[in-house]
């Protein structure tokens, strides 16, 4: 059984076990509001929390819910799952942003960056079997959110990459869409310096799943003190974006080395079986 508890460099707490990741964070300073954004399924987008009071119900949670493999993706729905998970955690899911992975807690990998006073913690679960290149062929083909009868989906194994990243200063709007895009790149690279290739076309690399999910958290820009010290830029030729990538990247790469220990023993005598593999093919063709 997993049981893991600590205290991030942002303050945060996180614990782990069978069932999820934890995510508590702490009250904002000035009392001041955290925003969020994430394609999350409780509380995506982009959100705004109100700062905490006193009350347990109104501090502020990412959790990281591993379902079943069996399922299916819609019994129960997943924001009706999520919403009583929180519950079960006795957390107010108004408070909480909520992730779905089938991927075993396992493989559960932080990692963190401080610079000037700003810390960045990243905690990463990774889940290979549903590997997709930007571009793959569709599993779904309804655009819209609507019913479609007759529409049938492809089985797709279960398989999510789910990236929860925060930062304990406050970030301007510009700047959190450039931190999610260094974000989300950090894990692209990760997963091709793994070697990590698209389940639909094994000659492409596969730049994470099917079912990703990341969300950023940061201090919110108010007026004042908390304005003037927002990170306004995060471009690759800042400090801050090289904050954020190599944290994202150390741990998408460390949870995917889990993932294959877990799958498949030791990587190593994976890499030696792949390698003999390879040398017979070359004997064959030559």
């Amino acid at each position: 059984m997993i049981r893991k508890e600590e205290k991030l460099s942002t303050g945060a707490k996180v614990s782990v076990n069978d069932e999820r990741v934890r995510v508590d964070l702490p009250p904002a300073p000035d009392l001041s509001s955290y925003q969020v954004i994430s394609s999350a399924i409780l509380n995506g987008g982009f959100q705004t929390f109100a700062a905490a009071s006193n009350s347990q119900n109104s501090k502020q949670h990412v959790i990281n819910y591993k379902v079943p493999s069996t399922y299916d993706g819609l019994n129960p729905p997943p924001l009706g799952l999520l919403t009583n998970f929180a519950r079960k955690e006795n957390l107010d899911p108004a408070h909480t942003v909520g992730l779905l992975t089938a991927a075993s807690m396992e493989s559960f990998a932080h990692s963190s960056r401080t610079a000037k006073g700003v810390s960045v913690d990243v905690i990463v679960t990774a889940g290979l079997s549903n590997s997709r290149s930007a571009g793959a062929e569709a599993d779904y083909f309804v655009v819209r959110d609507e019913t479609t009868v007759g529409e049938e989906k492809q089985e797709m194994k279960p398989g999510t990459i789910n990236t929860i990243i925060i930062v304990n200063a406050p970030l301007t709007q510009e700047a959190q869409v450039e931190s999610y895009a260094i974000a989300v790149e950090a894990k692209c690279n990760a997963c091709v310096n793994h070697g990590v290739t698209c389940a639909k076309d094994a000659t492409k690399f596969g730049m994470g799943t099917g079912t990703d999910c990341l969300a950023l958290i940061s201090q919110s820009v108010g007026e004042g003190k908390n304005c003037r010290g927002a990170i306004k830029h995060a471009g690759k030729h800042t400090l801050f974006a090289e904050m954020v990538g190599q944290a994202v990247s150390e741990a998408t790469s460390e949870a995917i080395m889990i993932n294959i220990r877990y799958i498949h023993g030791n990587y190593v005598t994976l890499c030696n079986t792949m390698h003999q593999f390879c040398l017979e093919i070359l004997c064959l063709i030559f």
